[in-house]
């Protein structure tokens, strides 16, 4: 659904921003979620606009994602 055509570039960028705000809000509820987190990660980052700032909001989820105090 990320990748169709019908999801613009802006609708990628808002789902990576829930995302994010999800991982920095409710880090404790992941749990075994994060292969399903990654991997929209992985397709939101594959279907990006090369002057997208949305590769940014990737980089910092993944930096709050390692950054869980949780092992």
């Amino acid at each position: 659904i990320v990748c169709s055509e019908v999801c613009t570039s802006e609708t990628r960028e808002q789902l990576l921003g829930a995302l994010s705000d999800f991982v920095r809000t409710k880090s404790d509820r992941i749990g075994s979620g994060y292969k399903p987190l990654f991997g929209t990660m992985r397709a939101v980052r594959t279907c990006l606009d090369e002057d997208s700032t949305a590769h940014w909001t990737v980089l910092d989820l993944i930096s709050t994602y390692l950054g869980i105090n949780k092992w």
